[in-house]
């Protein structure tokens, strides 16, 4: 599970009892699901230095492993930590894992080996826009600081914000080439890869295209009281619910904590948050990313269901730090 902008508008609520392996700094996730994720993982050592007091609070709340390369020596020891030694590409066996320029290739050879035949990946988009705040720190391109809050390639704007330090992306490079090798190695053995993510860029290395809300045979009602759990669990204040039933649509069920219903207006989302309206209901419309974007210090969002987006007010706003 990638980090990309597009997380924003997936059902991550139904992810409740799957297996599920997380990267980098996903943890931020948790404050609108109601799940740990099954295996963790990080290989760029500048995001795994800047965050390493982040990843030895996260550790202890994953289900079953986080796997950090052993050199890393400033994330600390736990017992839930399997190391593994960092090459820098190649598809190996575990405990030697390539990197190939990307965390979901390392993810990629690590399900394998565990023996997962069907791999469904999501948030991996491959498109990356350097923002205008970021600086170069070497000289062959490779080292990368943000001065901003203004990381338009993740889920969130403060993801690689104010003095975050990366990696470059060489996306055509070494990550595409990378993946196709990897989904090709996978097949080869038997098993499958897929992108059940919003991108279009997976497709084009080979890896077939699925939606990700097909991949559950849940029904309707069930899909909704995933949702509806999530956001009563999760919001900062109790959200007062109608019961859940088989006629119910979202705005039923929220009827009782009184939604600013948004439609698919931008100018009446953008009215509902300066109103800073406790409960806000809106459907996706073209440009909601950068909307999501601008609310995230405000608000939790919660969805979709029926392409509805539910956000939620944070009674204590983050800041811009």
């Amino acid at each position: 599970m990638g980090n990309a902008q597009t997380i924003n508008l997936l059902p991550l609520h139904l992810l409740q009892n799957e297996d599920t392996l997380v990267f980098n700094r996903w943890y931020w996730v948790e404050v609108r699901v109601t799940w740990h994720p099954s295996f963790y993982t990080v290989i760029d050592s500048r995001v795994a230095k800047d965050t390493a007091a982040e990843i030895d609070a996260y550790v202890p709340t994953i289900r079953e492993a986080a796997f950090i390369p052993v050199a890393y020596k400033f994330v600390s020891v736990h017992d839930k930590i399997c190391s593994f030694q960092l090459l820098r590409m190649g598809f190996h066996t575990p405990p030697s894992v390539g990197g190939g320029g990307t965390v979901a290739h390392a993810a990629l050879q690590i399900l394998h080996y565990m023996g997962f035949k069907w791999i469904y990946i999501i948030g991996v988009d491959l498109t990356y826009s350097m923002p205008n705040s970021t600086v170069q720190d070497s000289k062959d391109g490779t080292d990368w600081t943000s001065k901003a809050n203004d990381d338009i390639n993740h889920f969130d704007p403060r993801y690689f914000g104010t003095n975050y330090q990366y990696h470059y992306p060489e996306v055509e490079e070494t990550m595409k080439p990378s993946l196709r090798a990897a989904n090709r190695y996978i097949r080869s053995k038997g098993g499958l890869v897929y992108d059940a993510g919003l991108g279009n860029v997976l497709k084009t290395l080979g890896i077939p295209k699925v939606q990700m809300s097909s991949l559950f045979t849940l029904s309707r009602l069930d899909r909704l009281r995933y949702l509806v759990k999530a956001i009563t669990s999760k919001c900062d204040f109790l959200v007062r619910v109608n019961p859940v039933d088989n006629t119910t649509t979202l705005a039923d069920v929220l009827k009782p904590s009184e939604p600013c219903m948004a439609g698919p207006s931008p100018e009446r989302f953008r009215e509902c948050v300066t109103e800073n309206n406790k409960v806000i209901i809106v459907q996706q419309y073209d440009g909601i990313l950068s909307d999501i974007a601008r609310a995230v210090y405000d608000y939790k969002s919660f969805g979709p269901h029926d392409n509805q987006l539910v956000f939620c007010l944070r009674l204590d706003s983050i800041t811009d730090s």
